[in-house]
């Protein structure tokens, strides 16, 4: 028998219907099992295995001892999901550079704990001597490798995602999806394999190329976000369509003052319009070694304006709130 939890998830699968979380909570909680007390009960806010539905996350430096001070002190929010680039003290994710051997032999298991809903592929393997191939290749041998214990993490609920995908040019983003899909080849798509991808996971920014109007820093990074959108949305099915998305950087770069990160930030809620298939934004809260931008980490204080002394972590855990379920 399947649980009430477990028929939700299916629900949201390619091969269940790719429906809605609320919609999947209606169908079975309402419509096919209310009669089963566990189903019948469920509140169609908060019945997935999930029970933290919170659109926000933070991306902090590697180890999961920098998701406390760097994420969830400076947002007073523990609810707000953490992203800590894998290595030895960060056991939910792979990475290229923080694990030995990529992480290929990195027990998963070990990401337990009541904030650790998720476990994170390779974060842009191409800006790391990789290739999408290579990492569909080597995510297929992991879930073989660590197949019992990968099981057991869905049973609880953990979420495997993609490798974070390089934002890019119109088109970019499908390709090297696509990449990642041929070489992973059919277990991807199978929700009953232990290398099932259940969301996707982009790496997207705000920058000089989305801006327009100088004078309009904050129009020209809803227009970044808005064409990272259309293009998640036009992946075909089979190749991440239908699939939940994390957007798991996002911040403005190549800027140097806290308040210039207030774009990107205020630009966030453009990632949710209706329909949209993405359902967490991760602030990119971490030191940045190729992008050209300081001052945005999540304890960094506004210099100047109305929001002085301010930290982005306050404000971050604001507009959170704002774009609450």
């Amino acid at each position: 028998a399947h649980s009430c939890g477990a028929r939700i998830d299916w629900l949201q699968t390619i091969e269940g219907g790719s429906l809605k979380n609320l919609e999947a909570c209606t169908v079975i909680g309402r419509d096919d099992f209310p009669s089963i007390e566990d189903c019948g009960k469920c509140d169609p806010t908060s019945c997935s295995s999930n029970q933290n539905e919170n659109r926000c996350g933070g991306a902090v430096n590697a180890g999961n001892f920098n998701c406390g001070p760097d994420l969830w002190s400076p947002t007073s929010d523990l609810s707000i999901h953490c992203y800590a680039y894998g290595g030895d003290s960060d056991p939910c994710a792979l990475h290229n550079n923080n694990d030995i051997d990529d992480g290929i032999y990195k027990d998963p298991s070990n990401c337990v704990g009541e904030h650790y809903d998720t476990f994170y592929l390779w974060d842009e393997p191409d800006t790391q001597g990789k290739t999408y191939d290579w990492a569909g290749e080597q995510w297929l041998a992991y879930s073989k490798r660590f197949k019992a214990e990968i099981m057991s993490m869905r049973q609880r609920g953990v979420k495997f995602t993609s490798p974070m995908i390089t934002g890019g040019g119109p088109g970019e983003i499908k390709q090297r999806i696509s990449s990642f899909y041929s070489s992973c080849g059919p277990d991807c798509n199978i929700p009953s394999s232990a290398a099932f991808i259940d969301v996707i996971a982009i790496n997207a920014f705000c920058g000089p190329w989305n801006i327009n109007d100088p004078s309009n820093p904050s129009q020209g990074c809803r227009n970044g976000a808005s064409y990272i959108l259309g293009e998640v949305e036009s992946l075909p099915t089979g190749e991440g369509g239908g699939l939940p998305v994390y957007i798991t950087n996002w911040s403005r770069l190549q800027v140097s003052a806290t308040e210039d990160q207030l774009a990107a930030m205020d630009a966030t809620d453009e990632f949710f319009k209706e329909g949209s298939p993405v359902e967490r934004v991760y602030w990119f809260g971490a030191t940045d070694y190729g992008g050209n931008s300081s001052n945005n980490l999540l304890t960094d204080k506004i210099e100047s304006g109305i929001h002085a002394g301010t930290t982005l972590g306050q404000l971050w855990k604001q507009k959170c709130d704002s774009m609450k379920i």
